[in-house]
C-alpha cells in the first residue's frame, strides 16, 4: 500500500516523490514512521527506496529490541531504532512530526510507553493496554490511564511508573508546542497546566506523555 506524500506530516522531501509506503503497526497512520522512510530519508543509508528494502530484509535493523525485516513496520513514538547494533536512536515528536535523537547503546533497552487503557482480567490481575499496542498485567492498582510506564525491551519489564501529576516531567504530542518539554504545575482531571520554555500554558492530559519525575527517565533530545 502506498500513501500520497502530502496526506502524512513526515513524509520529508514532500516535492520530490508523490507516493510513500504506508506503515503498518499498532500505531495511528500520523502517529508512526515506516522503518524504510526512517533508514532512507530521516538516516540517510540508503540512498533509494529500494536499497532501504534491502538493508531491511538482511536483519541489519531492530526495533526496540527485536530485529524487524518488514520494511513498512512502523516506528512510533519514543520506539528505539537500532542499525547494525552499532548506532541507536530514539523517535521523538517535533513540530514537523517526527525526528530521531541518537542515545547511548546502555539505554536502548529502554522505553516509555503511556496507559491509555486498562481493566481487570480473569484472576483479579490488572490488564494496561500502552499506546503503542503493548499489554502489560500486573497488580498494581494505582496505575492510571495518561500514566507511563518505563519498560525494558524486548521482554516488557516494568522499571518505573511515572505518575501523569504535578511536578512530572511531561513531552506535548500535538498542537504548536509539540515536542516540547515542560513540567506539570497542576492538573485538574483531564486538564493540566505546564510550565515550559515558552512560559505557562493549558494543555489536555491525552496530549502529552509524562516521561519523569525530576527529569527525563530518557534521553528525548
Amino acid at each position: 500500500m502506498r500513501l500520497k506524500r502530502l496526506a502524512v506530516p513526515w513524509a520529508p522531501e514532500k516535492k520530490k516523490h508523490r507516493f510513500v509506503v504506508a506503515p503498518k503497526g499498532p500505531y495511528p497512520l500520523e502517529e508512526c514512521v515506516p522503518l524504510a522512510v526512517v533508514l532512507r530519508d530521516m538516516l540517510g543509508y540508503a540512498d533509494s527506496y529500494r536499497e532501504a528494502k534491502k538493508a531491511i530484509k538482511s536483519g541489519a535493523v531492530s526495533v526496540c529490541g527485536r530485529v524487524r525485516k518488514d520494511h513498512r513496520f512502523a516506528v512510533g513514538l519514543l520506539d528505539v531504532v537500532e542499525v547494525a547494533g552499532q548506532e541507536f536512536y530514539r523517535l521523538v515528536p517535533s513540530k514537523r512530526g517526527f525526528k530521531l535523537v541518537a542515545i547511548k547503546k546502555s539505554e536502548a533497552n529502554k522505553k516509555i510507553s503511556k496507559v491509555s487503557d486498562k481493566r481487570v482480567v480473569k484472576g483479579g490481575r490488572i490488564q494496561l493496554n500502552l499506546s503503542d499496542g503493548r499489554n502489560i498485567l500486573t497488580d498494581d492498582r494505582e496505575i492510571k490511564t495518561q500514566d507511563s510506564l518505563l519498560i525494558t525491551l524486548p521482554d516488557q519489564g516494568v522499571k518505573e511508573v511515572i505518575k501523569l501529576e504535578k511536578g512530572a516531567v511531561v513531552m506535548c504530542l500535538s498542537g504548536s508546542r509539540r515536542g516540547e518539554i515542560g513540567v506539570v504545575k497542576s492538573r485538574d482531571g483531564k486538564d493540566l497546566v505546564i510550565s515550559g520554555d515558552s512560559g505557562e500554558y493549558e494543555q489536555k492530559a491525552e496530549n502529552v506523555i509524562a516521561i519523569g519525575t525530576k527529569k527525563p527517565a530518557v534521553t528525548v533530545s
